[in-house]
Formats: structure tokens, sequence, C-alpha cells
């Protein structure tokens, strides 16, 4: 819909989901809190697929499980619905678009801080999480990037 968006924690101990957008990049609109009830570790991620917003996170509870939600206006958002069952992570998510299919790198939940990546084609239907190149060791996984 030719606006940009940010979503973001609040910088209190709410850990409260926000989302903001603009259509000039330097206008923002007042920041909404995303679907109700929702709080998280770390950052969100946020990408655009299949004509809607879709925002990835870690649990604010000692299970780290990821959750996704989407949104088709960026104002009102899904009951955010787990990743993959039992997908648990350090850090924060990374997200992108590729192949017609969503995509979720993150950090496992472990000493070996390995790189995994999980798929969707509908955001909502997981691809059980692969591990990334052999070999790579994550200390902080932020950027996933794209060049059509």
């Amino acid at each position: 819909n030719n606006k940009l968006y940010i979503a973001f924690k609040a910088n209190d101990s709410s850990n409260t989901l926000y989302v903001t957008s603009s259509s000039d990049g330097v206008n923002w609109t007042t920041p909404a809190k995303g679907y109700p009830g929702i709080t998280f570790q770390g950052s969100p991620t946020m990408t655009v697929f299949n004509n809607k917003l879709y925002i990835a996170f870690k649990a604010n509870d000692s299970s780290n499980t990821l959750y996704v939600t989407s949104s088709s206006d960026g104002v009102n958002w899904t009951t955010p619905a787990k990743g993959y069952p039992g997908i648990t992570f350090q850090g924060s998510p990374t997200m992108t678009v590729f192949n017609n299919k969503l995509y979720i790198a993150f950090k496992a939940n472990d000493s070996s801080n390995t790189l995994y990546v999980t798929s969707s084609s509908d955001g909502v239907n997981w691809t059980t999480p692969a591990k990334g190149y052999p070999g790579i060791v994550l200390g902080f996984l932020k950027t996933y990037g794209l060049n059509n």
C-alpha cells in the first residue's frame, strides 16, 4: 500500500510490539500496538509476503519459541502462531522473501550457535528447520539480504 513500516519493542518493561508507518519516510503515524498481548524478547523482524506484512519474534518467556503474525493493513494483526513446532532459538530471528517463499533464519537455542533456516509458502506452515552451511557458528544474526 505504498507505505514504509517499522516494528519495534516498547522501551519499557512491557516488551509490547508497536508498529508505525510512513508514506514519505519523514512523517510517521502514532505507533500502534500490534496484536493485543504480544510481548517478546529481542528485536522483531518484518517483511512483506503475498500482500501482507509478516512479523516474526521470540516469545517473552523461557520457551524461546518462534511466533509469526501477519496483517493486511499494518493495524489489525492475526493471533500469533508458533512457527515450526519445537523451534526455539537465541537472539532475534531475521526474515525475507525469496522465490515465492517466506524464509526465517535463527540461531540454535544451545551452545552450538548453529544457523538454521525454515521456509513457508503460505506464512502458516513451516518446513523442518535446516542447518545453514556446515560449520557456520553465529554470534549475532540480524540481516537477511535479497538481490533480484
